[in-house]
């Protein structure tokens, strides 16, 4: 209590305490710098601070003296004031302690009526919050739009963006749903500029037939046609595949240049995968392999070029190996 209630630090109040001790006991009021680092082995940075500390709170204030010579002469403002704030201290703890037993000896105050509660009958109802429409029924409801946009424009494409502004849905979703149409044989798929496009299938005509009851039929159609297994396909054959799709390409277009782009498109396999497989078929002997522009260009290896590798390795020896063969042979005899 006493140290919350003190304005100094409770190094300064020690520093303090002794001062007042060591001015009794040398029978003075006044005091340097000096005079204090005799009686008391203290640093003077730590001293310097302890009497700005004391300045400023005014327990003590300079008489006389000069900073660049003796140093400034210092002198104890009151030297009662511990005890005043000893006092105060007490006659603060007898208020509270009075404060607190009146309290206990009054009478407990009664406890407030609770506030009778509102008619609920009284209040005016809320407004239901719109709540996002959620469609339950998946690809049935895309189906739906599709059929109302193939009675507009008969034989028409069909792409996902032309249903997420209808349906709210993401690109993907859409793209989802009109795939699992595609393998319920609903719709016809086709590869156009790397990118599906759908159309109804021949088998229904949708403007002879009302929408909705054409949707329940190809539901119940649905329902009763088994699912087909989604697997993802996948080339074991790996370099193999690549070769055969090079000579289809090669069929159509002789002493063409081939790049691993040419074949991500069709197998839907990465690009780097496309280079390791044509540089597989180049170290097989099958392609042959040229450096431009920082990349490297395959083309087919023609059979002329294969004969004629084939020659090379099956000619007669030289003249020269000829002889040193029948060099050996003699030193051996």
């Amino acid at each position: 209590m006493f140290r919350r209630a003190d304005e100094l630090s409770t190094t300064a109040r020690g520093f303090y305490q002794w001062l007042k001790k060591y001015l009794n006991e040398a029978k003075t009021n006044q005091f340097t710098a000096l005079d204090i680092r005799k009686a008391k082995r203290i640093h003077p940075r730590t001293l310097n601070n302890y009497l700005q500390e004391l300045k400023l709170f005014s327990y003590i204030q300079i008489v006389g003296g000069n900073k660049h010579r003796e140093g400034f002469i210092y002198k104890l403002t009151d030297i009662s004031e511990l005890t005043d704030l000893q006092n105060g201290i007490e006659t603060s703890l007898k208020q509270t302690l009075e404060r607190i037993s009146g309290k206990q000896t009054e009478q407990p105050t009664a406890k407030p009526e609770p506030k009778p509660k509102e008619n609920i009958q009284d209040e005016p109802k809320k407004t239901e919050e719109q709540k996002r429409v959620r469609i339950t029924d998946n690809y049935k409801h895309t189906l739906k739009l599709l059929l109302e946009l193939e009675a507009k424009e008969p034989k028409r494409t069909f792409e996902p963006n032309d249903f997420t502004k209808l349906t709210g849905r993401s690109y993907g979703i859409e793209a989802s749903y009109l795939k699992t149409l595609w393998e319920k044989k609903i719709l016809d798929r086709e590869m156009i500029d790397s990118q599906y496009i759908y159309r109804l299938a021949e088998n229904y005509e949708p403007n002879k037939i009302d929408p909705d009851k054409l949707v329940s039929s190809i539901v119940e159609t649905i329902k009763k046609a088994p699912e087909r297994v989604k697997k993802v396909n996948r080339i074991d054959e790996k370099e193999k595949h690549t070769l055969k799709l090079l000579l289809e390409l090669e069929a159509k277009e002789q002493g063409r240049e081939y790049q691993p782009h040419h074949f991500t498109a069709i197998t839907g396999r990465s690009k780097i995968t496309e280079a390791r497989h044509l540089k597989t078929l180049w170290e097989q002997g099958t392609l042959n392999r040229e450096w431009k522009d920082r990349q490297y260009f395959y083309t087919l290896k023609t059979q002329s070029t294969m004969t004629s590798s084939k020659q090379v390795s099956q000619n007669p020896l030289s003249n020269s190996q000829t002889l040193e063969n029948k060099e050996k042979e003699a030193k051996k005899q």
